[in-house]
C-alpha cells in the first residue's frame, strides 16, 4: 500500500495569470489537475479555469474511471470549450491515483514526471502539444503508471522551460517538504525576483 501527500503552488508573472492547479481527495484515491491558459490567447485564465472546473464536477459523481474515461471526458470539454466561444485554450494534466495506480489524460507542453532518485519517467512524453484543449481539435493523449516511491511532479512550462535539471533534482530530494513547491518556483526567478512565466507546481510525495 503506497501513502500519498501533496503539495502545490501556483505564482504568476504578472495580474493576468493564467496557470491552475488543482488537488482532490476522493473516495477511493486523489485526483490532481495541471492547467496553463495559452498565452496570447483572449479568455486564457478562464480556459485553465474551465479545465479545474470541470475536473471538480466530473470527480463529484462516484463512478468507475480510468485513462479511457479522462481522455474522452476531456474531449467532451474540448468540444463545450469551444463553443463557449469565450474559454480560450489551455493545456491540462488529469492524473487519478487509485489502487496503487496512476492513470488520466494529458495535452500540451505542462509535463508530469516521477522521480525516485536519480531515476525518471515522464508520464507525458507521448502527448500532443498543440491542438489545445478549446481548439476543437485537441488530441488527448492517455496516462498510465503503475505507482511507485518516490515523487510525482506536475507543473507547467514555467517550469520546464527555465528549470535546470539538477535544480529540479535538487529541490526533490530536499527533505523540508512543505516548502518544496516553493523552492522549485524559487528555482526559476530571476536576479530581480520576477519569473518570465507564470508557473503552476504540484509535488505528490509517494511512500510505502
Amino acid at each position: 500500500m503506497r501513502c500519498l501527500r501533496h503539495n502545490s503552488i501556483v505564482s504568476f508573472a504578472n495580474a493576468q495569470g493564467a496557470d491552475r492547479t488543482f488537488v482532490s481527495q476522493t473516495p477511493n484515491g486523489h485526483v490532481f489537475v495541471v492547467a496553463d491558459g495559452a498565452a496570447g490567447i483572449a479568455g486564457g485564465s478562464h480556459a485553465a479555469e474551465q479545465c479545474v472546473a470541470f475536473v471538480q464536477n466530473m470527480i463529484a459523481a462516484n463512478v468507475p474511471r480510468d485513462e479511457v474515461y479522462w481522455m474522452e471526458a476531456l474531449t467532451r470539454l474540448d468540444d463545450a470549450m469551444l463553443r463557449d466561444g469565450n474559454a480560450g485554450e489551455s493545456t491540462c494534466i488529469v492524473i487519478e491515483v487509485r489502487d496503487g495506480v496512476c492513470f488520466g489524460a494529458c495535452v500540451g507542453d505542462s509535463r508530469a514526471v516521477h522521480f525516485d532518485g536519480d531515476e525518471s519517467v515522464d508520464l507525458t512524453l507521448q502527448q500532443s502539444r498543440k491542438p489545445l484543449l478549446g481548439s476543437g481539435d485537441a488530441v488527448l493523449s492517455p496516462i498510465r503508471f503503475d505507482l511507485k516511491a518516490g515523487r510525482l511532479l506536475m507543473a507547467t512550462d514555467g517550469l520546464w522551460k527555465y528549470a535546470l535539471w539538477s535544480d529540479i533534482l535538487a529541490v526533490l530530494d530536499s527533505h523540508v517538504w512543505e516548502s518544496l513547491p516553493v523552492q522549485l518556483v524559487d528555482s526559476v526567478r530571476l536576479p530581480s525576483g520576477n519569473l518570465q512565466d507564470d508557473v503552476g507546481v504540484v509535488v505528490v510525495d509517494i511512500t510505502k
